[in-house]
């Protein structure tokens, strides 16, 4: 007979092992050490292998685990012991693990009562939603051969249905085992559900268990809360009910206990507790403990802010990230920028040096990255530039900083702004080439450079007018930092370069600093325990990313736009972005339950009006059943303008280039030089216009006058569906427009945008017209060069390999040409002369003013 202080510890060995023991069972040597505070549901460490293999799927990076089993005097000689270690590995889509346990258990007898159990399992999930896993469980004992040939399997489930709720299921023994010649193991349910609130810091957690051919179920709720960041209070009671005879439920065991987190490091540990049926005394039976550490972060009890993270801001950083084998691979503008939001947010980062190099990035992107180091001081952390490039626009990006930094061996070198308006017509006069364009918009100057051999009035004065206006940004911006009124910085403009020991006296400048000695500084300045990270990892807390998030997507219109799928001109590699390619994208969006709203980042002068119109009758469909919100960068003018006015709302910042509401359409003839070259054309045409846009002549009077109709009926197209969004007229937008081009400052003043702002800033906009809180819906980009997310790691890698579109990945002649005169040359004669010949002869075109580049 068992004694009812038996009963009682056997009561408590079914909650301490997660899976009840009942006694009308038999027992089974596959249950291991405890974990002090268990759940089939939230689970998702190395002690999963114990609770519910499926949590390994849950597991992102690494972890070591110890646990222990230590009963009480009065009842070790019923409930046993234990000790266990175990490893588990993930990365968020698959889990893998193992556990080795030194186990004595009484109540398996005495053969079978000292043992080692050993457990290999896995798991895949899809992240933050659903896991599927299994342990596979060896036996080492040197009493029981049975044993030795043991093998036992146990399978899991682990469901996030959502932030708040939960379901998991373990079924342990789950295939036939054969402990006894005549007698399996019998299979072991469980089944839960977890309730849960405030990023995880409060679960309240239920469970069932029951051993098939038993008459009991064993119900436990367990309730956990996080009373201080990275302190855990916890309780649990294991119900007994009797399925067959009409008895009460009543407690028989209970257990309390506290998890304190150090982030990496941790420990828990509780106390096992039963109680008498008859008399309601409670007893201590065992203490229950864990420790563990690993990379897998949690919240902490205590908190460093001893760590730096270095940004370099270089040529890896573009508009949108691009991967490719054969060439150079960029990060996308907005990772860097949500990498600085992160830090800002990141109690365990003091600070960010930014490493200022050569980069590509225009001046509407660095304010942003402005505006993005001003919350990073209003939250009280400290930053510092080191530049090694001191060119006016690396200077502006440093002084994001509360401190620059400089190479002893670099010049300061501020020498302003300046924007080139090249003229090739006199190169095609001597070629014997005519250039013959129409345009609407007197300030539409873009095909000037081709039939003018000198800028018009209107293309100086906008242009002077935008290049001041972004002049006197940058100065201003720089001066306040350096504690100097705006004029006083303009006349060290005008005098660079200046010395790097005078660019220091004059306090220009904090320090001269070599790139290895930046170690020594910055623990002369910060404290000896300083440590500098290269790059910012983000970290993820596991309870803070239940289920599917909702989706804020992305979308990058970058480049010229044109007409088909999206891919990179052939000289530069710069980025073309499609109108297939991006209403395909919009389309999927539109179709997307988890998409609440959408941004479209336009980095674009524009280019075909028909694709242009095309992508914005896709924006307004779109803008019918979803928010969409428009953030333009560096430039987003004429057909990149005209996309944007589909949005709701449409964001720029103050440097951005927009406006230029016109259009133009030409041609070029050859006729002459074709003469030159001994080369003639009999053209053989049915219709009197058959050869309109023919290489070899020019246009008639007639042809023209047809070209002129139809600009006109396509400008006045372009300005009544502009303006359909916007709160203007197609008269007042025709006021503003005339192929004139603005800073995003004044296009605000004159109704074309609605908010200066930054691309983060355009994302928590689109979250609040979704009705969704801060920070709590997903970021996925979508490239401009193709309908799938814009891929990152080895899935971008990966994505280069097998492309399906080969002109987005093959090599490129710049690809393999270093940062110098000559590329930027190169690249120069791409933007200025080359963009007609990616168009089609006549075709209608949304471009701004004459290509500026600011250098």
């Amino acid at each position: 007979m068992i004694s009812p202080r038996q009963c009682v510890a056997l009561s408590l060995v079914a909650l301490t092992f997660a899976i009840p023991a009942t006694l009308s069972a038999q027992p089974s040597p596959s249950q291991g050490v405890a974990v002090p505070d268990s759940s089939l549901t939230t689970q998702a460490d190395s002690a999963s292998l114990e609770t519910n293999p499926a949590g390994l799927g849950f597991v992102r990076g690494s972890e070591l685990g110890y646990r222990y089993l230590i009963p009480s005097d009065t009842f070790d000689d019923v409930l046993g012991s234990g000790h266990a270690t175990s490893f588990a590995l993930g990365n968020g889509y698959v889990g893998l693990g193992g556990q080795v346990q030194w186990l004595k258990r009484p109540e398996l007898g005495p053969e079978l009562g000292s043992y080692r159990k050993y457990t290999l399992g896995a798991a895949v999930a899809m992240p933050r939603f659903f896991s599927v896993g299994l342990g596979v469980n060896m036996f080492g004992s040197r009493s029981s051969e049975r044993l030795n040939d043991l093998t036992t399997l146990d399978v899991g489930m682990q469901w996030r249905v959502g932030e708040h709720l939960g379901l998991g299921m373990m079924v342990r023994d789950a295939m036939p085992a054969y402990l006894q010649e005549d007698s399996a193991l019998p299979m072991r349910l469980g089944l839960g559900m977890a309730l849960r609130g405030f990023d995880g810091r409060l679960i309240f957690d239920t469970e069932l268990y029951h051993v098939r051919g038993a008459r009991l179920v064993s119900v436990e709720p367990r309730v956990m809360g996080e009373v201080y960041p990275g302190l855990r209070l916890f309780a649990r009671s294991a119900i007994s009910l009797d399925t067959e005879r009409e008895h009460e439920p009543r407690i028989v065991a209970m257990s309390a206990g506290a998890e304190m987190s150090l982030g990496l490091l941790g420990t828990s540990v509780a106390a096992l507790l039963s109680k008498d049926a008859e008399s309601a005394d409670v007893a201590f039976n065992a203490l229950n403990g864990r420790v563990w550490m690993g990379n897998q972060r949690r919240r902490s009890v205590v908190g460093s802010s001893r760590r730096w993270v270095r940004l370099d801001l270089d040529n890896s950083i573009a508009e949108q990230a691009v991967s490719q084998l054969f060439g150079p691979s960029t990060r996308s503008f907005l990772n860097l920028m949500q990498d600085i939001d992160a830090i800002t947010q990141d109690p365990t980062v003091a600070g960010v040096i930014l490493g200022v190099g050569n980069f590509n990035l225009g001046y509407g992107q660095l304010w942003e990255l402005h505006q993005a180091f001003q919350r990073l001081h209003e939250a009280g952390k400290h930053s510092v530039a080191l530049m090694s490039s001191t060119t006016t626009a690396g200077i502006y990006a440093a002084s994001a900083a509360r401190e620059v930094w400089m190479l002893p061996a670099t010049p300061y070198a501020p020498t302003g702004l300046q924007a080139e308006l090249t003229s090739y017509q006199g190169l095609l006069e001597n070629m014997g080439v005519e250039a013959e364009f129409v345009r609407i918009g007197a300030y539409k100057s873009a095909p000037e450079a081709f039939v003018n051999a000198m800028p018009s009035e209107e293309a100086r004065e906008q242009t002077g007018e935008y290049v001041e206006a972004i002049y006197d940004e940058l100065t201003s911006r720089i001066a306040l930092r350096r504690g100097l009124e705006a004029e006083a910085f303009k006349a060290i403009v005008d005098n660079a370069p200046l010395l790097p020991d005078e660019a220091l006296d004059r306090g220009l400048v904090d320090a001269l600093v070599y790139d290895d000695e930046l170690p020594e500084r910055m623990r002369d300045l910060f404290g000896s325990g300083v440590r500098v990270d290269r790059g910012y990892q983000p970290v993820t807390i596991d309870d803070e990313a239940w289920g599917l998030r909702p989706e804020i997507a992305v979308v990058y219109i970058d480049g010229a736009i044109i007409d088909g799928g999206s891919g990179r001109s052939p000289l530069g590699g710069s980025v073309m972005t499609g109108a297939a390619s991006v209403n395909a994208t919009l389309r999927q969006l539109a179709s997307d339950a988890r998409v609440k709203a959408v941004v479209l980042r336009i980095d674009s002068p524009g280019g075909s009006a028909l694709a242009s119109d095309l992508i914005y009758r896709e924006v307004r469909a779109l803008a019918r059943t979803k928010p969409v919100i428009a953030s333009m960068g560096n430039v987003a003018a004429s057909g990149g303008y005209y996309v944007a006015a589909g949005a709701d709302e449409i964001f720029a910042t103050p440097n951005t280039l927009t406006g230029s509401v016109g259009i133009f359409a030409g041609k070029f003839n050859f006729e002459q030089l074709a003469g030159r070259l001994g080369m003639s054309s009999t053209p053989i045409q049915r219709g009197e216009r058959a050869g309109m846009f023919s290489l070899w002549r020019g246009w008639s009077e007639e042809e023209l006058e047809g070209v002129s109709e139809t600009m006109s009926y396509l400008y006045q197209l372009f300005l009544t569906q502009a303006s359909a969004g916007r709160p203007l007229s197609a008269d007042e937008l025709d006021k503003v427009a005339r192929g004139r081009v603005w800073t995003g400052t004044s296009a605000r003043e004159a109704k074309l945008v609605d908010t200066i702002g930054g691309i983060l800033d355009a994302v928590r906009r689109a979250e609040e017209l979704a009705g969704l809180s801060p920070d709590r819906a997903e970021v996925t980009t979508y490239g401009g060069m193709s309908g799938l997310p814009a891929p990152q790691g080895f899935r971008a890698w990966l994505g280069a390999f097998i492309a399906a579109e080969p002109a987005v990945n093959a090599p490129r002649l710049l690809d393999h040409l270093p940062q110098g005169a000559l590329r930027r040359s190169l690249e120069t004669i791409e933007a200025q002369a080359l963009w007609p010949l990616y168009f089609e002869q006549g075709q209608t075109l949304m471009l701004p003013a004459h290509p500026l580049h600011l250098h």
